[in-house]
């Protein structure tokens, strides 16, 4: 809770958020580790929390799962009209079309989490979180859409 308090009073949030309240408190396990290497095989394509597309430093995953399941559709769609069976090695352009929409940028962003959490000083931990949180919810962010 204090992290979230101190995180809305640091940032342009504060003024959007001036007449809220907490409702209940809940918990979860969220995948936060770095996406899967390797997101296919032979007879399968992972997608969304399976395949840990979740957004390491929100913790968001409906987004991802949702832009995953998309792009899997679309592979999907166009790969069942080739008639090719489902190997491995012919389901390898999934994870090359969702590297390529989204991906990439999760992996940046994994890797500025992983550089954040490097820090052993908690104070410049936390001001690097809190920059990077402020800086990833602004309207110019380029991962916006992660």
């Amino acid at each position: 809770q204090w992290h979230l308090d101190r995180f809305i009073h640091h940032s342009f949030f504060e003024e959007r958020f001036k007449n809220s309240r907490i409702l209940e408190i809940q918990g979860g396990g969220v995948p936060l580790a770095s996406p899967l290497r390797t997101q296919y095989a032979d007879n399968l394509i992972l997608v969304g929390d399976a395949a840990r597309h979740v957004n390491p430093i929100t913790g968001g995953g409906i987004h991802t799962a949702l832009s995953g399941g998309h792009i899997a559709g679309n592979f999907l769609a166009d790969f069942l009209n080739q008639d090719k069976p489902p190997t491995a090695q012919n389901l390898e352009g999934y994870q090359n079309r969702w590297l390529e929409e989204l991906g990439n940028k999760m992996w940046k962003l994994y890797d500025v989490k992983t550089e954040i959490f490097r820090k052993n000083d908690i104070r410049e931990r936390d001001a690097l979180l809190y920059q990077t949180m402020a800086s990833y919810f602004s309207p110019h962010s380029e991962f916006k859409k992660i």
